[in-house]
């Protein structure tokens, strides 16, 4: 699954759920059946699963009486309204200058709309900037990639050899 916000992924996993478990929403949900309709990292820990599962359960009982192709192009119309929907993503080394001083290791996505920056290792998303509001610079003969904002509110240099 994407990385998206709550808004995005309760009613994503209320529709795999429903493919999984039908109608019936299961009577005991603990974290070992939220990894089976959620990736691991938007599964959470001590009493914010009571809260998550809430959502799901509510969500799950606003599908009933949704045909299977009807359950599928709606999961669709939530990806499609991500901006990290069709991405290539690449292993990229971020060395950022503002608004942090500091090195990290990224999944950066480009597509049409943009590109995404995802941390490697908590796979949330970090930034998203459209294309129009990018300023990037590459030097030929190398694998870095100078990045930034037109507010300059956003300065990094990326590296990747899987781009080359």
């Amino acid at each position: 699954m994407y990385p998206c916000h709550e808004k995005h992924f309760v009613p994503m996993a209320a529709i795999v759920a429903y493919r999984l478990y039908g109608t019936e929403w299961p009577s005991e949900v603990n974290a070992a059946l939220l990894s089976h309709i959620l990736p691991c990292h938007f599964v959470p820990s001590g009493a914010s699963i009571t809260s998550l599962v809430s959502k799901l359960r509510h969500a799950h009982r606003s599908l009933a009486g949704r045909s299977p192709v009807q359950l599928q192009l709606h999961f669709l119309s939530l990806c499609w309204s991500l901006n990290v929907y069709g991405c290539t993503f690449f292993r990229a080394f971020m060395l950022m200058s503002k608004p942090l001083r500091g090195n990290l290791q990224i999944h950066l996505g480009l597509n049409d709309w943009g590109i995404c920056m995802i941390n490697a290792s908590t796979h949330k998303q970090m930034a998203a900037i459209e294309m129009d509001k990018l300023d990037v610079k590459f030097t030929p003969n190398t694998n870095f990639l100078e990045v930034a904002t037109r507010r300059k509110d956003l300065m990094a240099t990326i590296t990747t050899s899987q781009a080359i």
